[in-house]
């Protein structure tokens, strides 16, 4: 299978618009109450809007429809700014098992590594066994446990 990986073109509003949508579905795969309206798909873009080149925004399209991105940010704290922090890495569902979320995480990898990053991080939810397998295949390993309560 054959696709292209390149940087997300942020004049472009129709491809910010199908990010932020595939964005804000990511949780409901994992956790069907997750609310998912029009003011999440808004935040997302206006998240994007403050996106810097220094950030790692990436798009995989096969003939120009987008099958996956990828977000990683440098740590804005000091000492901490030798992190690199995955915020979203999607594949579609149609697109997974080929390569392209590997491909995406090496190109961000490196990306981190000519920045002067010493780590890369990245949080996943505990039912999403696929990325949880290719976090630890590609040598990531657990540092942390999240957990949360409903109020």
């Amino acid at each position: 299978m054959s696709f292209t990986i390149r940087p997300v073109n942020k004049n472009n509003q129709q491809e910010l618009l199908t990010i932020a949508e595939a964005d804000a579905r990511i949780p409901l795969e994992f956790d069907s109450s997750h609310p998912f309206d029009e003011n999440s798909v808004n935040a997302r873009l206006d998240y994007y809007q403050q996106l810097s080149e220094n950030d790692f925004f990436e798009v995989a399209t096969q003939q120009e429809r987008i099958i996956g991105f990828h977000i990683v940010k440098k740590s804005p704290f000091p000492p901490s700014h030798t992190i690199a922090n995955i915020i979203s890495l999607w594949v579609h569902p149609n697109f997974r098992k080929q390569g392209i979320a590997k491909e995406l995480k090496n190109r961000a990898e490196y990306w981190a590594k000519q920045g002067g990053m010493l780590w890369i991080q990245t949080h996943v939810h505990k039912s999403n066994a696929r990325m949880l397998e290719l976090n630890k295949s590609n040598g990531y390993e657990e540092i942390y446990i999240s957990l949360r309560k409903t109020l």
